[in-house]
């Protein structure tokens, strides 16, 4: 079966140019991860860093659970953590992240393929104006279940397109199966993948209005997250961006900008790619090219559906709940949502030309990527040239005073990169590991072990932190971009040695700390740290 499948997938990309395009754009789009060492986002090392942990949380020769205690609630963010511990069992890390975001370039294209011909097979050609939303802000910024999740919301609205007649206990199950998986990767795909649904099985069903709420009602296991979610974090709202700003940024699609000011102009052409094809799209189905009298259409309900979510963008804070970024979020969704409405009837030569300038679009952005990869890429190595100086059950402070570097507009590429030194060796614990701190993730710091508590503002770019306050010895102290005079100079001169300076870090070892993972567990019989014994519980 399985086969024969394959082989029909062969044959029709072999006969259709299309196919072949979107094959080759693919795997060009794969290139970028794999042709560099690091994936060079700003929060992924600390998802690196947290999975290693937990694959080996219970290994009795490591220090992890002197730090941290298993949170197993509930709470989104779990599937990149359970994705990467499970890859890391056969591969390294870093290799482990390169199949986890290959995954995620496959699950985009196949989505919005997936999603295109759910309304109309015609449409497929629209996945240009796609592609360059795989290599997004978010995705940058190391958000990685929100990075699932987005293709993923898109998966679940065609899936259920498809089947919208239906209302059988299968197709049921699998729908709420699809919508927790959502869950567990982002909560904003989740409740917006549901409030799709709710609204065109509204539009589908017209007046049977029961229809509608006997699924709103089947739909009940997957709010039962949600729900938990919003009780225990609350509903506290931050601030909602000016007017004008919401405007620009829209008007770019700002959240496919990343590391270079640049960027903002091939969003800005994509934008009005879109417009152009929204403006013939209205005039088309008004009659204006073929005539006769104008008819709502089932597809039009993606129109209604894609000025729902620009009214989300406009309207929602950008924090709540505990969770960002929510405006940069909502950025993404309402230009992937229309292109089902678009209409597939385009003049062929305007359509031509319109999917050239996508094509030229797309090569850019990627260009763009690859760039900034190969650059932060050298920082990178910059920034892990100490790692062959720490040993196995040692802890590092990370002070960051410039988190990009110099080198990246919007991300922060050196405010979480020590994850990298917990990745390289066993038993390695960094205290700038937001993670443990934020108590939405699988991993959280033990309250007496906490730095973000003991030891004041570590992101802050100052250097006036209180690592003398921590309960333990920290063995390394590592300053990035470090200024020339800062609050924790002083004492991080008088107990640190300089072991290495070399560009833009300076790396300390504390003195007196002669056997290096001495702290492993058969190295310190007897003694405590911070209160705790030495063996794990």
């Amino acid at each position: 079966m399985l086969k024969a499948k394959f082989d029909g997938l062969l044959r029709t990309i072999k006969r259709d140019k299309l196919s072949q395009l979107i094959l080759t754009l693919t795997l060009l789009h794969l290139i970028p991860i794999w042709a560099f060492k690091y994936f060079p986002s700003q929060d992924g090392p600390c998802h690196l860093e947290n999975s290693y942990m937990l694959l080996r949380y219970f290994d009795s020769d490591l220090i992890y659970s002197r730090y941290y205690d298993l949170n197993i609630a509930p709470f989104p963010n779990w599937f990149s953590h359970l994705a990467l511990a499970s890859l890391m069992i056969l591969f390294p890390p870093l290799i482990a992240e390169k199949i986890l975001l290959t995954g995620y370039v496959l699950l985009f294209v196949c989505s919005m393929l997936y999603f295109l011909a759910s309304v109309d097979a015609k449409s497929r050609s629209y996945i240009l104006l796609a592609f360059p939303f795989i290599y997004n802000y978010l995705l940058h910024m190391g958000f990685y279940n929100f990075s699932f999740s987005f293709p993923l919301m898109f998966l679940t609205i065609g899936w259920w397109f498809r089947r919208r007649d239906e209302l059988k206990p299968r197709t049921i199950l699998w729908l709420n199966l699809l919508l927790i998986w959502l869950y567990f990767c982002h909560i904003v795909s989740q409740l917006l993948a549901i409030g799709s649904i709710l609204l065109l099985a509204a539009a589908y069903n017209g007046l049977r209005v029961r229809r509608t709420a006997l699924l709103a009602a089947s739909l009940s296991p997957s709010y039962a997250f949600p729900i938990y979610y919003i009780l225990s974090r609350g509903t506290a709202r931050g601030a909602r961006w000016p007017t004008d700003k919401l405007l620009s940024y829209f008007g770019e699609i700002g959240s496919l900008t990343s590391y270079d000011a640049r960027e903002y102009w091939v969003g800005k052409a994509l934008a009005i790619l879109f417009a152009v094809l929204v403006v013939y799209t209205l005039a088309h189905r008004s009659g204006l090219f073929g005539g006769g009298r104008p008819r709502l259409k089932l597809r039009d309900a993606f129109f209604a559906l894609s000025a729902v979510l620009t009214l989300l963008y406009f309207y929602m804070p950008d924090s709540m709940s505990g969770g960002g970024f929510i405006t940069s979020r909502l950025n993404l969704y309402p230009f992937i949502a229309i292109l089902p409405w678009l209409s597939p009837d385009v003049w062929r030569p305007l359509k031509r030309l319109l999917m050239g300038v996508a094509l030229a679009i797309i090569m850019i952005h990627l260009g763009f990527t690859a760039y900034y990869y190969r650059l932060l890429n050298e920082g990178l190595e910059e920034y892990t040239a100490a790692i062959d100086l720490v040993s196995e059950n040692e802890t590092i402070l990370p002070i960051s005073f410039n988190h990009t570097g110099g080198d990246s507009l919007r991300i922060g590429l050196y405010l979480h990169a020590a994850g990298y030194y917990c990745i390289a060796r066993k038993g390695v614990v960094e205290l700038d590991n937001y993670e443990g701190a934020t108590g939405y993730f699988p991993l959280k710091y033990k309250p007496e072990m906490n730095p973000f508590l003991i030891m004041g503002c570590i992101e802050c770019m100052t250097g006036d932190i209180h690592p003398e306050k921590y309960p333990v010895p920290i063995d390394y102290v590592l300053l990035w971009c470090p200024k020339d005079e800062f609050p924790a100079k002083g004492w991080i001169e008088e107990n640190y040695e300089l072991v290495l300076s070399r560009g833009r870090i300076r790396f300390y070892r504390r003195v007196g700390s002669a056997a290096r993972g001495s702290r492993a567990a058969g190295g310190s019989t007897g003694q405590s740290i911070g209160g705790l014994p030495n063996s794990s519980p």
